[in-house]
């Protein structure tokens, strides 16, 4: 773990006018005050230090980094590059650098540049960093960017090198999950999808899966609770409000089931099936008139989602409470 930063400032501010021609004294300086969140005086520090010494692969490596942290990726691509140009065995500058083309969408560099992470026998070099943990996050952001691609076979190879490194990476986990769910593996899916949400409890994303892969296993009673976590972590997972919607109107909490769709149809008002099934639940509730109001919402919508048989089912029920009503046309 990083060290007492503050601390270090102090002693490094004053051992900077001794110590002027030694790079080490000032990058670190620099590390100590991008650690304090100055961010600034980092930068000018870093800057100041590769204009005088442009061969200073340390010195453009932290530039990248505190260039990045501010939201400067282009500017921190640039420090990165120089750094691995003038020592292409930089492995930490190597990662950064793809790190950074990732976050950019530049992919295919991204990966280029993992690649060379990976094939470098050297270890990393900069403190607060461990080897194995950041050669699993490579093989993670490997996996992810084959993903992307849709090419599920290299991607897992990946998320799986990257869990024998790491075992608690729960980003990798998530994509296993992900993987083995379009694979219709649902037990390996639910397996993995658990540790995930056990790693980090937050996960909004995981729980969803976890849910939907417990309700491909008729395991109703534990996906309530998971749909549930998943909108609890993440309020705008429409996705969840939906499925949370069908389980629980399924189970007869008609009300419950109109608060889920609820929150479906006002962040996705073209989603004609939550209007559909919101509009059963409202006639479950005796709510007849919102109830066509939802049904005849969902059937104005064109969605190719939305089946024949549901369209017919939302017809009859209209058809039947304009008969109730006298109205026969």
């Amino acid at each position: 773990s990083p060290p007492d930063a503050a601390a270090a400032l102090v002693a490094l501010e004053k051992a900077q006018p001794i110590f002027s021609q030694n790079a080490g004294v000032h990058i670190n300086y620099a590390i100590a005050n991008l650690l304090e969140g100055n961010a600034e005086t980092a930068e000018s520090t870093l800057e100041e230090l590769t204009t005088s010494d442009e061969s200073n692969e340390r010195a453009w490596y932290w530039l990248g980094v505190t260039r990045s942290d501010n939201g400067k990726l282009e500017e921190g691509l640039e420090a990165f590059t120089r750094a691995v140009d003038i020592n292409s065995e930089y492995k930490d500058a190597w990662f950064a650098k793809g790190d950074v083309e990732g976050y950019l969408g530049k992919q295919e560099e991204s990966e280029q540049s993992f690649d060379k992470v990976i094939s470098l026998n050297a270890d990393y070099a900069e403190p607060f960093r461990s080897s194995e943990m950041n050669d699993a996050d490579v093989y993670y952001r490997k996996g992810v960017i084959a993903f992307d691609k849709e090419n599920d076979t290299d991607a897992m190879t990946n998320f799986e090198k990257s869990l024998e490194l790491n075992p608690e990476n729960h980003n990798a986990l998530y994509y296993k999950g992900l993987i083995l769910f379009t694979q219709e593996d649902y037990e390996g899916s639910l397996q993995a999808l658990t540790e995930a949400v056990r790693l980090k409890e937050d996960f909004a994303n995981a729980w969803y899966w976890k849910g939907r892969a417990n309700l491909k296993l008729l395991n109703i009673g534990e996906a309530v609770p998971d749909l549930q976590n998943a909108t609890t972590y993440n309020s705008n997972l429409t996705d969840a409000w939906y499925y949370l919607g069908v389980v629980l109107s399924d189970s007869g909490s008609y009300e419950d089931g109109v608060f889920a769709f609820d929150k479906v149809t006002d962040a996705s008002p073209e989603n004609a099936e939550a209007w559909y099934f919101k509009g059963i639940d409202q006639i479950q509730l005796e709510k007849t008139e919102d109830g066509m109001d939802s049904l005849e919402q969902a059937l104005q919508l064109n969605s190719t989602t939305f089946t024949p048989d549901l369209q017919a089912n939302a017809w009859y029920l209209i058809g039947i409470n304009q008969a109730g009503d006298g109205n026969n046309d």
